[in-house]
């Protein structure tokens, strides 16, 4: 039987290219702020905000009456904020927050009973290098990519009892439409990494050979 992978964040970079990967071999769920709604045999997509609690309830409630379970939950939505501190208003302060760490706290309060009662799932936080150290001009990214792992730690932590794990995957600069947009010229020059080895580290991590993984870095400079 398939396995079911929702992911919160699917419907451009990262996300759209692992709906896209994953759907041969598993059930998938995407939403995203853009998505157009869709329902085909073992796929669906909907629109969501993921700072906003009702729409991420929804989103896990219709996974649960298409398909039944949750066993994989990627969470892989998140905010570029790069700027020098002194010039970080709270508007994009809050924004960064709201995305990054608020929307993952709430899926994570959704799904989590859920996964206790089939005392199975994992979940799996999209990270980033800047999620372990710091960057000049990166400092707000980079603390709410902290708090994010460190709530990973803290799902593992509380819920291992269940049979829940959870991981983070610290990637370096993967080369993605906005990341060509941001960097231009220059990303070639920092050796970013192809959407199709995030797609291997991910169903990595999906096979049994990486259940006991926690934390993975992944290209990168630290």
């Amino acid at each position: 039987m398939k396995k079911v992978v929702l992911i919160a964040g699917g419907t451009r970079g990262i996300g759209k290219y692992l709906a896209k990967g994953l759907r041969e071999d598993f059930l998938v769920g995407v939403c995203g702020r853009t998505a157009k709604r869709e329902d085909s045999d073992g796929f669906f997509a909907r629109k969501c905000d993921l700072t906003k609690r009702r729409d991420i309830r929804a989103f896990v409630s219709t996974a649960l009456d298409k398909f039944l379970r949750l066993d994989t939950v990627i969470y892989n939505a998140g905010l570029m904020l790069y700027d020098d501190l002194l010039c970080v208003n709270e508007s994009d302060l809050d924004a960064t927050y709201k995305v990054i760490v608020k929307g993952y706290l709430f899926l994570c309060q959704e799904i989590l009973p859920i996964m206790r009662k089939q005392r199975a799932g994992h979940i799996i936080n999209i990270s980033s290098t800047r999620g372990i150290t710091a960057a000049a001009g990166k400092g707000v990214y980079s603390a709410m990519k902290r708090a994010a792992t460190s709530l990973t730690d803290s799902v593992r932590l509380e819920n291992a009892i269940y049979g829940i794990r959870a991981t983070s995957v610290h990637f370096g600069v993967v080369d993605t439409e906005s990341s060509r947009e941001k960097y231009g010229d220059d990303l070639q020059k920092m050796n970013p990494i192809s959407l199709e080895c995030v797609l291997k580290t991910i169903k990595f991590l999906l096979s049994v050979e990486g259940e006991r993984v926690t934390s993975l870095i992944v290209g990168g400079r630290l």
